[in-house]
């Protein structure tokens, strides 16, 4: 089965094409420059499968019959969960979930460094009972530069540690050491809730450096997402057909 995956987030789309199993490009645009066009040439001969946040995305390629698209949602969810509605489930997550029970049978938690961080808990049964979403970490940046009069806008994407008296650091530091204990504090709270030592995963553009400077991370994964899809793809079909 030839593939065509796309991970349409708030702020970019990822493309993967996978070719007899053969991954052949990955290539990341800005959400709002989905050219739909392009898509409807790369999609020639493959499944296209879909998982989007971004409403306004989903329907325009609802809309194109002859891509004959197939979304990641909540009517296919294969795991079994705790989830009290589990319709609200973005397909963001349900990729991210699907992909930590496809690699791994323990206890896991998924961070995904997007718009958002999100974060996802399987127990050692393979069921998902929860996580949580916070601002991520450019998000976090963004919104102390617009709602406050003299905070500048700082450069999130390297850390270092080269005028620690300055404002910009001291914005830098905050984000990055209040983000990090927050997982470091929620990775604490589950082990000692479930009384257990979860494998911790991660993805998305801060994982590398969360995982390098701050965080115990066992492994960062970048196809996390495409991963989770081929796997709700999958199960879909052995259930329908």
């Amino acid at each position: 089965m030839n593939i065509l995956a796309l991970d349409i987030g708030n702020t970019k789309t990822t493309f993967f094409k996978e070719i007899d199993g053969t991954l052949i490009f990955k290539r990341n645009i800005l959400t709002e420059n989905l050219n739909y066009d392009t898509l409807k040439s790369y999609g020639e001969g493959c499944v296209v499968v879909v998982s989007s946040v971004v409403k306004s995305q989903t329907e325009k390629i609802a809309s194109c019959i002859k891509l004959n698209p197939f979304f990641v949602d909540s009517s296919k969810i294969f795991f079994k969960h705790e989830y009290s509605n589990i319709r609200s489930l973005g397909a963001d997550r349900i990729s991210n979930i699907s992909a930590a029970i496809d690699l791994y049978k323990k206890s896991t938690i998924v961070f995904d460094f997007g718009t958002c961080i999100t974060s996802e808990v399987i127990d050692s049964s393979g069921t998902f009972v929860g996580g949580f979403i916070f601002p991520g970490i450019n998000l976090l940046a963004k919104s102390m530069n617009s709602y406050t009069s003299q905070l500048p806008l700082v450069d999130t994407s390297t850390f270092e540690n080269t005028n620690p008296n300055s404002t910009e650091f001291a914005i830098k530091n905050g984000i990055f050491n209040g983000v990090t204990g927050l997982l470091s504090k929620f990775i604490e709270s589950m082990s000692s809730e479930y009384k257990t030592e979860f494998k911790v995963i991660a993805t998305g553009g801060y994982a590398k450096m969360v995982k390098e400077k701050f965080l115990r991370i066992d492994e960062v994964i970048p196809n996390l997402s495409f991963i989770g899809m081929k796997r709700v793809l999958r199960e879909w079909y052995k259930n329908v057909y």
